[in-house]
């Protein structure tokens, strides 16, 4: 039943056959053992959202995410949009975001972050 319930994420998804989809994970054994497909979806969005703005542990999470997308996609950008002004570009080197591949969307609104996510995942090439 659990292997049905799968094939019918996948389908749902748009991967017509089950296992096609490509996972990345995220480096914590915790966290990938909770996901389905042990990781997170490549070339999917992802949120990630903490209640107090001031929270320099998702944004770590965040980076430590995109650091290890990208050694494990190579050639692929990462997006990252947000209305926070206080991105840290050598906070983020340091936890191994490469600069040259990070396409930063800075917007006024959540309204105008969605679009350019939306746009975001109209191409490949992120």
């Amino acid at each position: 039943m659990l292997q049905q319930l799968r094939a019918e994420i996948a389908r749902l998804e748009g991967f017509s056959t089950p296992g096609t989809a490509r996972y990345c994970p995220t480096g914590w054994p915790a966290i990938d053992a909770a996901l389905p497909g042990g990781g997170l979806l490549e070339g999917a969005l992802h949120e990630i959202h903490s209640p107090d703005p001031a929270d320099g542990a998702a944004m770590g999470f965040a980076a430590r995410l995109m650091a290890n997308f990208q050694s494990r996609v190579p050639g692929r950008t990462v997006l990252w949009a947000s209305c926070r002004t206080d991105l840290f570009a050598p906070g983020l080197q340091a936890a191994g975001v490469d600069p040259a591949r990070l396409l930063v969307a800075r917007s006024q609104s959540s309204y105008e972050t969605l679009y350019i996510c939306e746009e975001g995942l109209k191409t490949k090439a992120l």
